[in-house]
């Protein structure tokens, strides 16, 4: 029998329940891009055919389609997944339970978090190399004027850069 394609609505509720990112521990690949278009892959816990990885001999067709054997994963984590040995049906199956049961709230403060960690570590960066020139004397040449540059960016402000600023949210 050939392998039967996920339901139109299981897709639907996964990708609710995604909250639009990888199911990876700690990924931040989202699922669906601007334009609506998935970007990630919905990927088997069970395998849908004999001889994909973690293949169930005893599931049915209707349970490898099941919302409780699917999940969505980026390209790379599907990829990594693949390996039987470390990513068992267990794990697998906790992974997904732990992404799904995230609240939406939390899910994207921990995100946002981790973006403005980026910018606090990348102005962070930025200083010590103006720093630098600084302590090589070539100061005339590279006037640093105003607040120290990590003081500057303070979390309040990186938030509402982040949230009103469309080329850094990405």
């Amino acid at each position: 029998m050939a392998r039967l394609a996920p339901k139109t609505d299981v897709i639907k509720k996964l990708s609710i329940l995604s909250k639009n990112q990888c199911a990876f521990d700690d990924c931040e690949h989202t699922i669906l891009n601007e334009k609506g278009e998935y970007i990630a892959q919905l990927c088997h816990i069970e395998a849908a055919a004999e001889g994909g990885e973690r293949y169930n001999k005893n599931q049915s067709d209707e349970e490898r389609r099941s919302e409780s054997n699917l999940m969505f994963l980026c390209h790379a984590h599907h990829k990594e997944t693949d390996n039987e040995k470390i990513y068992t049906v267990d794990i697998l199956k906790e992974m997904k339970i732990r992404h799904e049961s995230l609240p939406e709230v939390v899910f994207n403060s921990d995100l946002l978090m981790k973006k403005v960690q980026k910018v606090l570590e990348e102005q962070g960066s930025i200083k010590s190399i103006l720093e630098g020139f600084s302590k090589n004397g070539d100061l005339k040449n590279y006037p640093i004027n105003g607040p120290d540059f990590q003081e500057a960016w303070t979390p309040k402000m990186v938030v509402f850069i982040l949230l009103h600023v469309p080329t850094l949210n990405t």
